[in-house]
C-alpha cells in the first residue's frame, strides 16, 4: 500500500505503517532544535510510535513519539545544544495532496516515559 492510498484508511496499521515509513525517510523535515543544516540528526536510527490520529474532511492529523537509540546534540556549534532522546510531534497531512507538516509537541509524560 502506498502513502496516498494509506490516507484512505488512516486509521488502520497499514496507515501507521506507511507514516512511519515516511517519518523514517525524512529525517531532515523532523523539528529537532535549531535547524542547523550541517546535520545533528542522529545516525543510529529511531523507534517512530504513532500515539494517536484524527481526521476531518481537510486532513489527517497524527501524534507521534521518536524514540532515538542514543541521545544527540540538537544544536549547532554557535549554539546552546540539549540532549535529545526523544521527540512528540504532530504531524499535519492534508488530504487533497498528501503533503505534510511536522511541529514539534510539548511531551504529555515525563521524561522517563
Amino acid at each position: 500500500m502506498n502513502f496516498t492510498d494509506a490516507l484512505r484508511a488512516y486509521d488502520t496499521p497499514e496507515f501507521r505503517d506507511a507514516l512511519t515509513g515516511q517519518l523514517e525517510k525524512h529525517y531532515s523535515a523532523l523539528p529537532l532544535g535549531s535547524g542547523c543544516k550541517r546535520g545533528g540528526y542522529p545516525q543510529t536510527g529511531a523507534t517512530i510510535t504513532v500515539r494517536d490520529v484524527a481526521a476531518n474532511h481537510a486532513q489527517i492529523t497524527a501524534d507521534v513519539t521518536i524514540r532515538f537509540t542514543e541521545a544527540f546534540s540538537s544544536g549547532c556549534s554557535e549554539a546552546p545544544s540539549e540532549e535529545l532522546r526523544w521527540i512528540d510531534c504532530r504531524v499535519f497531512i492534508q488530504r487533497v495532496d498528501g503533503s505534510a507538516t511536522i511541529e514539534a509537541v510539548e511531551p504529555e509524560r515525563p521524561e522517563e516515559f
